[in-house]
């Protein structure tokens, strides 16, 4: 009877160790999809079409190209889209890698590790079509009420310029929707953007012209977030397969 018993023991002894093991293969794949997971960079991005946006193909021509210089880097993407007020504060925090796209600032330099330029992009003014509104510097506009997006950098002389009597709207199509009710009198605006937004909403078909004098060439980056200790290995690379992609053309 005891050495059944003894015998007994054994087998459970056996069984529970075979359960272990079981148990530990199982756990594999999961730390292969971990793995698989660290080679993902998460983007914060806003609907800003012709350059990015949610319902655009490929997310729009400013997020193809980062996703093939990443997809060379051997990294895939994860965008999700909000307001840009909102971008920014997600990537400061590092709840996002990259923010995109963006234009240069000091101070944003000081926030985040800023990319090479990915592209260049005109900044303009628009206007309504009857407006006689013309300008050589930027004190001409003083009497005029000025429509710029809340979070957006313009310019540094613009943007310092206190005199100006600017007003902050949530996006480019709520401030020409301003613009065409005559509640602002000029508005700053990408041109390839006003073009665009034009172009997908009748209401502003022959209703506005751009001022012939630009307000200036912007380039646009990618944000790299502080938080993340990898980012300026990560930005040194992007930039080098940025700079092959452009002497490819």
């Amino acid at each position: 009877m005891k050495k059944l018993k003894t015998l007994f023991m054994c087998v459970m002894v056996l069984f529970i160790c075979g359960c272990d093991n079981s148990e530990q293969e199982v756990a594999k794949p999961q730390k292969q999809e971990v793995e698989k997971k660290g080679n993902v960079i998460k983007i914060a991005s806003l609907n800003w079409a012709p350059y990015t946006g949610e319902n655009l193909k490929d997310y729009g021509i400013v997020t193809k190209k980062v996703k093939k210089i990443f997809s060379k880097m051997d990294y895939e993407i994860e965008i999700s889209f909000m307001a840009w007020k909102r971008v920014l504060y997600e990537v400061e925090q590092g709840n996002y890698d990259v923010g995109c796209p963006a234009y240069y600032s000091e101070e944003r330099a000081k926030k985040y590790i800023m990319s090479d330029k990915i592209m260049d992009t005109p900044l303009v003014f628009i206007k309504n079509k009857t407006s006689k509104i013309e300008y050589n510097k930027l004190e001409d506009l003083k009497d005029y009420k000025i429509g710029v997006v809340r979070g957006y950098v313009n310019t540094k002389e613009f943007d310092n310029a206190s005199y100006l009597n600017k007003f902050e709207g949530s996006s480019d199509i709520q401030n020409l929707r301003l613009l065409a009710s005559k509640r602002l009198d000029i508005v700053v605006i990408d041109k390839i953007v006003a073009k665009n937004l034009i172009s997908e909403n009748n209401e502003f078909k022959n209703k506005f012209i751009f001022i012939e004098k630009p307000l200036d060439n912007k380039p646009l980056h990618l944000l790299f977030s502080r938080k993340n200790k990898n980012n300026l290995e990560l930005v040194e690379n992007f930039n080098k397969i940025l700079k092959e992609f452009n002497n490819a053309k």
